[in-house]
C-alpha cells in the first residue's frame, strides 16, 4: 500500500484533489468513484470486477465475497446452483459454462450487522418459546451466513476505517448462531433459552444507549452470566454451546466499544499539529523545495 498527501485546493467554491499521477496512469477508465463515512474519504476507479474461478460453488461464493462483480465458471448447473443459495446474483450462459453478475442488495455495513442482530434474537425468542424447529433455526442461520459475506463483500469494494469492527461483529453474530443450533439439538431447559435471550436483548440495549458505560457494565456481568450457564445446563455439550455464545455476545460488546470509541476521536488537520506547528512544518518544506530546486538547477 501506498500512502501520500495531498492539498486540498478551493476552485470557484469546489474543493479539488490531485491525484497521484503513477497510480491514475494505471487506470483504464478516467472515471472514479468516491465514498466517505465518518471524515473518511474514498477514491478508486470506476471499474467492473470480473474473474475466472474454479469448477466448484466454494469459488463462486469466494469471488463474491472479495467483491467481484461477475464470476465466469465452467462449472456444472448444479454446483452454481448451490452458490446461488448462498450469495445474491443472476446466472446466464456463456462458452462452455456460465457468468455469475452478483447482485448487491445492501450498501451499508451496519444495517446489515443490525440485521443478524435482529435474526438471532428473533432465533433465541422461537427455542425459549418452545416453538423453534430445526428446519426454521437452519432456514436463520443460512440467511445469516449469507449477511456475514455481505458484509465481507461491502469491505471489498468500499473499505473504510469502520470495516474491521463490521466485519468481527457479523463474524460474532453467524458463530453464535451456529452454537445456538448445536445447543438446540441438546434439548437445554426453557431457562437456559430465556438467559441466552436476557443477554442478547440486554446487548441490544447497551448499543442503543449510545454511551460507552453501558457497554463496559454489560461486559463486566459476563463472568457472572457464564455461572448462571452452569446452574442451568445438563452436560459438557450444552455448557459448551451455551458459554459459547456468551463468549460471543461479550466479544460483540467489546467491538461496539471500540467502534465508538473510535468514533469518538477528534481528529483535527495535519495530525492534530496547532497552527504554529504547521506553518514551522510549511516553511521548512518551503525551505528544502527551494534547496532541491537549486541543486537541480
Amino acid at each position: 500500500m501506498n500512502i501520500t498527501r495531498r492539498s486540498v485546493l478551493r476552485v470557484r467554491g469546489s474543493y479539488v484533489v490531485y491525484l497521484p499521477k503513477g497510480c491514475v496512469d494505471s487506470y483504464a477508465p478516467r472515471e472514479v468513484e468516491m465514498f466517505w463515512e465518518d471524515g473518511f474519504i474514498g477514491v478508486k476507479p470506476s471499474t467492473r470486477g470480473v474473474v475466472e474461478v474454479g469448477p466448484a460453488a466454494v469459488y463462486i461464493i469466494s469471488a463474491f465475497t472479495a467483491g467481484a462483480d461477475e464470476a465466469y465458471v465452467k462449472a456444472p448447473l448444479e454446483e452454481v446452483q448451490k452458490a446461488l443459495k448462498v450469495v445474491y446474483a443472476e446466472v446466464a450462459e456463456a462458452e462452455g459454462g456460465y457468468v455469475v453478475r452478483f447482485v448487491d442488495k445492501y450498501t451499508e455495513k451496519g444495517p446489515v450487522v443490525e440485521l443478524m442482530y435482529h435474526s438471532l434474537v428473533y432465533a433465541l425468542s422461537l427455542a425459549s418459546r418452545g416453538a423453534a424447529t430445526i428446519k426454521t433455526l437452519q432456514a436463520i442461520d443460512d440467511e445469516v451466513d449469507r449477511m456475514r459475506l455481505v458484509v465481507n463483500r461491502l469491505c471489498a469494494k468500499y473499505p473504510t476505517p469502520t470495516c474491521p469492527f463490521y466485519v468481527q461483529l457479523a463474524r460474532y453474530y453467524e458463530r453464535a448462531l451456529d452454537h445456538v443450533i448445536e445447543l438446540y439439538s441438546e434439548k437445554p431447559a426453557p431457562q437456559l433459552w430465556r438467559l441466552l435471550l436476557n443477554t442478547t436483548k440486554e446487548l441490544g440495549a447497551a448499543v442503543e444507549a449510545g454511551d460507552p458505560e453501558a457497554l463496559v457494565q454489560f461486559l463486566s456481568t459476563a463472568g457472572g452470566r457464564r455461572f448462571q450457564v452452569t446452574q442451568l445446563t445438563k452436560g459438557e455439550l450444552q455448557t459448551l454451546h451455551a458459554d459459547r455464545v456468551i463468549d460471543y455476545l461479550a466479544n460483540a460488546a467489546e467491538v461496539y466499544l471500540d467502534l465508538k470509541i473510535y468514533k469518538a476521536v477528534k481528529k483535527s488537520p495535519s495530525g492534530g499539529q496547532d497552527e504554529g506547528t504547521r506553518r514551522s512544518a510549511r516553511a521548512e518544506d518551503s525551505e528544502n523545495d527551494a534547496a532541491l530546486g537549486a541543486a537541480i538547477t
